[in-house]
């Protein structure tokens, strides 16, 4: 059995275990970096709650040595891939000299295990959670 991890917030949906963010409204990909997309899952996961930099370049660039000029690369290319315009924080609110809020209300989220049966068709059984 197979977990699958998805989160859906505004027009989006996060799914991070196929590394995939889809525009729900118009079922297209949206395209990001593996660091970008890495960033996104770190404050997804932790939605309505401050990350502080340090913790997301533990997480995201943890065998690296990286200046935080690369976290602010990541975080201005998710907002460029999520619409959002200068100076109207739809989703990510920067705190300063700490961190970063996701703020979209609400992120849904829900694990789908997939269990594959002998005949070779899956069965899904969905599990949602906040």
């Amino acid at each position: 059995m197979k977990d699958k991890e998805l989160y859906e917030f505004g027009e989006f949906r996060l799914d991070i275990t196929e590394r995939l963010l889809v525009r729900s409204d118009e079922d297209k990909r949206v395209p990001l970096s593996e660091k970008a997309f890495e960033t996104l899952c770190v404050l997804v996961r932790k939605s309505g709650h401050l990350v502080h930099k340090e913790d997301i370049l533990n997480q995201v660039w943890a065998d690296s040595f990286v200046e935080e000029n690369n976290l602010d690369k990541s975080i201005y290319a998710i907002r460029r891939a999520l619409d959002e315009k200068l100076g109207a924080q739809k989703y990510i609110e920067t705190v300063r000299k700490h961190g970063f809020v996701l703020f979209a209300s609400p992120v849904a989220a829900c694990k789908i295990a997939v269990a594959f049966s002998a005949w070779g068709g899956a069965a899904n059984s969905i599990t949602f959670f906040s």
